[in-house]
């Protein structure tokens, strides 16, 4: 099964580091196999785990949440992660369990489901295929990181949960291009970000169409 494979043939690290924003000091995030199946797929996503913003349990019920949202279909493994127009997507009640008491006053958060394919499927053979989730807050960076509250100390580099996301996943393309005989031009990509309330800002969206530029099989939707 071509599902899920992409990290462990790769043998890379399973912890690591990013930047979410230019001048910003380094975080980390843990790459996790999730334990949970979505639907009839037989996919198991890997989770970026950064244990400052949730604990791995929580990210593991993001990933029943981004299935529940119904914008890809994960009926069969050939039709796995596959795009789906409408889609009933993250209700208020969810997202309001995921802020709990800690993120309460904060401007805003989000989840991301990337789908990454490596090489061009023959015939009935799938190509190696990989689902990633994260998710994140809005953040500040000021002599460290701290939460974007809607009131209060607003002072530092804002960091929207988008921008994070785009650090994750570049780190973890970048670590897939370190290994042997991986070719970056033959990974495509299609990202999905699961925003709370809004939408992108144009910083966010110039952040991800810079993103498709330095991977240009890449494209990305906001919902």
């Amino acid at each position: 099964m071509p599902i899920g494979i992409l990290r462990e043939v790769r043998n890379i690290r399973t912890t690591l580091s990013y930047v979410p924003k230019e001048g910003c000091t380094a975080r980390s995030y843990n790459l996790v196999r999730c334990d949970t199946e979505i639907g009839q797929s037989k996919v198991k996503p890997l989770l970026m785990v950064d244990l400052d913003f949730w604990a791995q349990d929580v990210f593991e019920q993001m990933v029943t949440t981004v299935a529940n949202a119904v914008t890809r279909d994960w009926t069969s493994p050939q039709s796995a992660g596959n795009r789906r127009q409408g889609g009933q997507g993250i209700t208020s009640q969810v997202w309001d369990g995921y802020r709990g008491n800690k993120y309460r006053n904060t401007v805003m958060i989000g989840i991301m489901l990337a789908k990454l394919q490596y090489g061009i499927a023959q015939g009935n053979k799938m190509a190696p295929t990989d689902f990633v989730v994260s998710a994140g807050p809005n953040i500040l960076f000021k002599d460290g990181y701290k939460d974007h509250p809607v009131q209060g100390d607003n002072k530092g580099t804002q960091i929207h949960f988008e921008m994070s996301m785009a650090a994750q996943l570049k780190a973890l393309i970048e670590a897939l291009r370190g290994t042997p005989r991986f070719n970056v031009g033959q990974l495509r990509g299609d990202v999905d970000l699961y925003i709370e309330k809004g939408s992108m800002c144009d910083g966010c969206l110039g952040t991800w169409n810079t993103f498709k530029e330095t991977y240009a099989g890449f494209d990305y939707r906001s919902i």
